[in-house]
């Protein structure tokens, strides 16, 4: 009798022994290599997501700036409808700098009127300027083929070229003529008039003054080249001008672009100012 107690007590006690075993393997923790690994792919993981935010905060301001330019793009048809336009001598040769209308100094068009005043912001930052071009040479005909430059200023002091020939900067961003050379298929160099010359930089929307095209500059090589996102539209004929927004001129070396490229896109229409 005796020794079957016994053997109840025994098994009694191994039950215990692997409860207390099974405990021990539960509340065991992670070995220092298990930590060091979890920590380096923890890392990797970081360094990843961080990798974005400079990306995704680009196109966050791409974006932003792209909706604001439409938005002044159409404020701007909308007040070239409104004032009109003023024939001028060059019509139909080539692009030319958008004249409103003015009857006299108390019904003319305020020169606040082609910048823009974003809210909150406390200063005009968003400017527009239009370039025309009849159609045809039917007097009775108004259609114009417009394109219009919509720029943003990146800080309130700066300057930018007027015109080669003119000696005043203006407060605000403008597009302006500059000669370029045919180097073959999508290559033009820039060349310097007078030494005042800026080269426009990669993203930068430029015009073919002849044939009123857009190109986009995707990116530059030495010796002034610049390569378009398509291939050139030659005209012998006619000199191989572009219009472009160049960047703000430094206040030092005039020679050398200042600040971000202020453009940001071109728009097109077809407006016919008979209407007005």
């Amino acid at each position: 009798m005796w020794w079957e107690l016994e053997k109840k007590m025994c098994k009694r006690i191994d039950k215990q022994i692997s409860a207390s075993s099974a405990n021990k393997k539960l509340v065991q923790g992670f070995s220092l290599t298990e930590v060091l690994m979890a920590v380096g792919v923890l890392s990797i993981g970081i360094m990843l997501v961080a990798t974005m935010f400079p990306a995704a905060l680009y196109l966050t301001t791409v974006a932003s700036e792209k909706t604001m330019a439409a938005i002044v793009a159409d404020q701007a048809f909308a007040k070239m409808q409104l004032y009109g336009y003023v024939p001028q001598a060059a019509d139909g040769d080539g692009f030319v700098r958008y004249k409103f209308r003015m009857v006299d100094d108390e019904h003319k068009m305020d020169p606040n009127e082609f910048i823009y005043l974003v809210e909150g912001s406390g200063q005009p930052q968003y400017s527009w300027e239009a370039l025309c071009r009849k159609l045809n040479s039917d007097v009775n005909d108004m259609r114009y083929s417009v394109k219009l430059f919509v720029s943003r200023k990146t800080a309130p002091n700066l300057k930018y070229i007027r015109d080669f020939a003119e000696p005043n900067r203006s407060d605000w961003p403008l597009p302006i003529v500059a000669e370029t050379e045919y180097q073959g298929q999508n290559r033009l160099k820039m060349k310097y008039g007078q030494g005042k010359y800026l080269n426009p930089p990669p993203s930068t929307t430029i015009v073919d003054y002849n044939s009123g095209r857009l190109f986009r500059i995707v990116s530059r090589e030495a010796g002034d080249i610049v390569i378009l996102d398509r291939n050139w539209d030659r005209d012998i004929n006619h000199p191989d001008e572009i219009w472009y927004v160049p960047s703000a001129v430094d206040p030092v070396d005039i020679n050398e672009p200042f600040g971000n490229n202020p453009d940001i896109e071109v728009f097109q229409r077809i407006i016919d100012f008979k209407r007005n």
